[in-house]
């Protein structure tokens, strides 16, 4: 049986050839990284975005309630997913201890907070119903803007039908559908 027999390697070679593909290797990390930067800075944004309606209820709501140790629940009725729903929990959570609200359980709370996230069809509206000890409730809400994403479930789709063609071989002939994102064509 005969042994494979191989030449002999070219000497410098291997340095040429990894030489030519680091310029390729470094563009390929320089854009995953930009890419991460985008990812983070756009989750950065999203997150902030309920900032400004969390402290407004937490404003109203410690206009009511004054400093103290309270219980807060949050519970979601609305198209928001689990992660939004918990970073609104964590924001409020910050807000109201920021207006001076202390969180404790329910046990230790004379004051109780259950906000409802909900929404219409034109935005999220957060409602807050604030029970003090045997005192009537408090319901404060705020009006929250949505936020438009490009793959946003709550835009209108208006659907158009035209009939495209008409004569013989075609007795009714053929519908186009087309699909119109926002207002009506």
């Amino acid at each position: 049986m005969r042994q494979p027999i191989y030449n002999s390697g070219i000497p410098g070679i291997l340095k040429s050839v990894n030489l030519a593909c680091r310029p390729a290797r470094v563009c390929r990390v320089a854009r995953f990284g930009v890419y991460c930067l985008i990812v983070l800075l756009c989750t950065l944004a999203s997150a902030s975005d309920w900032s400004s309606s969390e402290k407004q209820l937490a404003q109203k709501i410690a206009a009511v309630t004054g400093p103290g140790a309270a219980a807060l629940t949050i519970q979601n009725r609305s198209s928001l997913g689990k992660r939004d729903t918990e970073i609104v929990q964590n924001g409020m959570e910050s807000a109201l201890q920021e207006v001076g609200v202390r969180l404790v359980n329910n046990e230790q709370a004379a004051t109780s907070i259950a906000v409802l996230l909900s929404e219409n069809q034109t935005a999220y509206v957060w409602i807050a119903e604030v029970r003090q000890g045997t005192a009537d409730s408090a319901v404060v809400m705020v009006s929250v803007p949505p936020r438009l994403d490009a793959n946003d479930s709550r835009q209108d789709v208006a659907v158009e039908r035209q009939q495209a063609h008409s004569g013989r071989g075609y007795p009714g002939g053929r519908c186009i559908a087309h699909a119109h994102r926002g207002a009506q064509p």
